[in-house]
C-alpha cells in the first residue's frame, strides 16, 4: 500500500484500488481481462468509464449502471468495444451513488470528458433531477473523483500538454 496525495492505492494483479482517506469514494481501475477474478465485489451500482489505455487515454466509454460488474462483463465482450482495455469503477459505500446518484455523475462526467474529445458516447445524457443537497453531495464525489485521478496519474479529467498537443 502507498500513499501519494494523500489517496491510498492498493495494487493486486490486474487492478488498482485508490481511496481517499475518510471518504466514501472507491475508485478503481480493472484490466479487461482479469474483471472476472473480481465481479463479486463490482456487483453494486456505481459509475464506470471504459478507457483504452490506462497511461495514455485517448479514448473513454461513459457509463452508469445498478451493476457494475454485469454491464462491464457485457460491454468487454462488446465488438464494437474491442479496444478499451480496462475500466475504470467508481462507487461508494451506497449512500450516495445509487442509480440515481450514478446517473448524475455519468452526466457530469461525460460533459467533462466531451470538452477534451475524450469520449466516444453518442448519447449524451440529459441532466436528473436530483435535490440540491444530493447534488451538492455528489459535487463533492465528483471533487474527490477528479482528486484521485490527478494524484495517481490517472489522465482522465488533466490532460497532459503533450497529449493536447497529439490530438489537436
Amino acid at each position: 500500500m502507498t500513499r501519494s496525495s494523500h489517496v491510498t492505492v492498493q495494487v493486486a494483479p490486474g487492478l488498482k484500488r485508490m481511496r481517499l482517506p475518510n471518504r466514501s469514494l472507491q475508485v478503481c481501475i480493472v484490466e479487461k481481462d482479469l474483471l472476472g477474478r473480481y465481479a463479486a465485489e463490482f456487483a453494486r451500482a456505481g459509475l464506470y468509464v471504459l478507457i483504452d489505455d490506462p497511461f495514455e487515454i485517448s479514448r473513454a466509454y461513459v457509463g452508469e449502471t445498478e451493476n457494475l460488474s454485469n454491464r462491464l462483463t457485457q460491454h468487454f465482450r462488446d465488438p464494437q468495444k474491442i479496444n478499451f482495455r480496462a475500466a475504470v469503477i467508481v462507487y461508494d459505500d451506497g449512500t450516495l451513488l445509487d442509480k440515481l446518484g450514478a446517473r448524475y455523475l455519468e452526466y457530469r462526467v461525460i460533459a467533462a470528458l466531451s470538452q477534451q474529445g475524450l469520449t466516444s458516447n453518442i448519447a449524451k445524457p440529459t441532466a436528473p433531477r436530483v435535490a440540491d443537497h444530493i447534488a451538492d453531495a455528489l459535487e463533492e464525489l465528483l471533487s474527490d473523483l477528479r482528486l484521485v485521478c490527478f494524484s495517481v496519474n490517472l489522465n482522465l479529467f488533466e490532460r497532459r500538454k503533450e497529449n493536447a498537443t497529439k490530438r489537436g
